[in-house]
């Protein structure tokens, strides 16, 4: 083996580790460029779920508005003695039909 074998050699070694080092920068910048596809979409599904959150906040706020405007209306005398009869009547369709 000669001098120029082993430059010649040596230079293609360079070479090929170039390339090497260009395929793995290349790839890197691949999968970079998928983890921010990726990013982007987990942010909108994150704005999603919080709109989602926002429904369900709002939902339950009405919610627990007619449970209170329920209780207030069962305060009422007038439900009560409304209700009273109610009850009284079905006990008494009962004794009844007895």
């Amino acid at each position: 083996m000669g001098r120029t074998d082993v430059e010649d050699a040596l230079n293609r070694l360079d070479i090929l580790t170039k390339e090497e080092n260009l395929m793995t920068v290349t790839r890197n910048l691949e999968v970079t460029h998928h983890i921010d596809d990726n990013v982007a979409v987990v942010k909108e599904l994150t704005h999603d779920v919080q709109a989602n959150v926002k429904v369900v906040e709002d939902v339950t706020r009405r919610i627990d508005d007619n449970v209170e405007s329920t209780k207030d209306g069962a305060k009422s005398p007038l439900s009560v003695h409304t209700r009273t009869d109610i009850f009284s009547g079905c006990l008494s369709n009962q004794q009844w039909m007895s």
